[in-house]
C-alpha cells in the first residue's frame, strides 16, 4: 500500500475510533490518547508522491496568483537533479514558462515560525 494513503488511512480509522469511544464507551481518557494519536500521525512529515500514481486536487481561485486557480508544490521533474517549486493548475505543473515533467511532488511545507519568549 502507498505511504499517502496508509496516513490518511490511518487517521480515518483513528477519527472512527474516537467517535465511537466518545459515543459509546463515555471514556474521555481513552478519546483523548486516540485524539494525540491522530494529531501525531498528521504531523509526520509528508512524502513524495509519485506523479504516476497521483496528482494534486485541483487548486481553488488563490489571492495569490490574481485569483488564478494555482496552487505551489515542491517537485522533482525528469532529467533533472534538483527539487523546485512549480505551480499546479489542477492539469500540469509549470515553472511559470513550460509544463514540466514531474516524476514526483510533495506540499510545499508549513512556513518556519520563531518561538515566542
Amino acid at each position: 500500500m502507498r505511504k499517502y494513503l496508509e496516513k490518511e488511512k490511518a487517521i480515518d480509522t483513528l477519527a472512527r475510533l474516537y467517535e465511537r469511544i466518545k459515543r459509546e464507551e463515555h471514556n474521555q481518557e481513552a478519546a483523548n490518547g486516540v485524539w494525540r494519536a491522530m494529531e501525531a500521525i498528521a504531523g509526520l512529515g509528508d512524502a513524495w508522491i509519485p506523479a504516476s500514481e497521483r496528482l494534486p486536487k485541483k487548486p481553488k481561485e488563490n489571492p495569490l496568483y490574481d485569483n488564478k486557480p494555482l496552487e505551489l508544490y515542491l517537485v522533482s521533474v525528469k532529467n533533472t537533479d534538483c527539487v523546485i517549486m512549480a505551480l499546479w493548475n489542477g492539469a500540469s505543473f509549470t515553472d511559470g514558462w513550460e509544463k514540466l515533467d514531474v516524476l514526483a511532488w510533495m506540499p510545499l511545507p508549513e512556513p518556519y515560525k520563531e518561538a515566542e519568549g
